[in-house]
């Protein structure tokens, strides 16, 4: 095991390796991404453009299709970044992998940086890019079909903005991302075995004495929420820096 903290020929090369070894897993999921996708945009068309109220000003007629695919796309979006960032140590779960995983010729920084890259990072790539293509065929296809109606392009929540504080709603929005796919992460490394079940559960209960506490707060509901934010991003990048220690826990190292 290599005592240097990072080589970027040698990240590039494991990262390759990891990608050649996780392709056909990453490349069916981005299959069943694309599927649920799907799925909902057709499903959304539907219900929501079998009947269309157009104002009587002559203006155009509301999109109704977008609002639902903003809740769902938000949904799938924040939902997926966690389960894949449970399969982050996938490779890991039994002795054997993890002999294996913490015995390669790379840094733990590295291995953890690879595993960010392709699990976390690459989910919020891919999906983004399935969402998009799919909205643009539903703008074009539906721009033409549905002249009176004002089609748009939705957008996850993460990328709304409401009037002056939309910069701030994206750093709001980011900070509640980070926080889940950084807690999950930890959690496919204190639960290897089971990461998911075990980080479901463990978030559960923190979501449960979380919103026992929020009960107690009788303040302005906005400072609560600008504090509780500030707070939980924070606890993101502590997550993502105990995630990397705790894989650094987990190497096997000989001390022959």
């Amino acid at each position: 095991m290599t005592n240097n903290f990072f080589d970027f020929k040698r990240f590039l090369c494991y990262l390759g390796k990891l990608w050649t070894e996780q392709r056909r897993t990453i490349l069916f999921s981005a299959a069943i991404l694309l599927g649920i996708l799907f799925i909902i945009e057709v499903w959304t068309c539907l219900i929501s453009y079998a009947s269309i109220y157009e104002p009587e000003d002559g203006t155009k007629a509301y999109d109704a299709g977008k609002t639902a695919l903003i809740v769902w796309g938000t949904l799938l979006l924040y939902t997926g970044a966690c389960i894949s960032a449970t399969r982050i140590f996938i490779d890991g779960q039994q002795k054997a992998g993890r002999i294996h995983v913490l015995t390669m010729p790379v840094s733990m920084f590295e291995n953890w940086l690879a595993r960010t890259l392709l699990f976390a990072v690459g989910y919020f790539v891919v999906f983004h890019v399935i969402f998009y293509a799919l909205e643009i065929m539903r703008y074009l296809l539906l721009s033409s079909a549905f002249p009176n109606v004002d089609i748009r392009i939705a957008h996850p929540v993460m990328w709304l903005g409401f009037g002056s504080n939309g910069l701030l709603n994206i750093l709001y929005a980011t900070a509640w991302y980070v926080f889940a796919v950084s807690f999950f992460m930890l959690g496919s490394f204190v639960f290897p075995r089971k990461p998911l079940l075990g980080t479901t559960i463990s978030a559960f209960v923190l979501l449960l004495i979380g919103g026992l506490t929020l009960l107690f707060f009788n303040a302005d509901n906005n400072a609560s929420f600008y504090i509780l934010t500030a707070w939980v991003g924070l606890l993101g990048l502590v997550n993502l820096w105990l995630s990397y220690r705790r894989l650094c826990e987990l190497e096997v190292i000989d001390r022959m």
